[in-house]
């Protein structure tokens, strides 16, 4: 899921 983090919404902490 962190890899789709910042490409999904705000209901996971976004890494850029």
């Amino acid at each position: 899921i962190q890899e789709r983090a910042w490409t999904s919404p705000i209901w996971y902490v976004p890494t850029p």
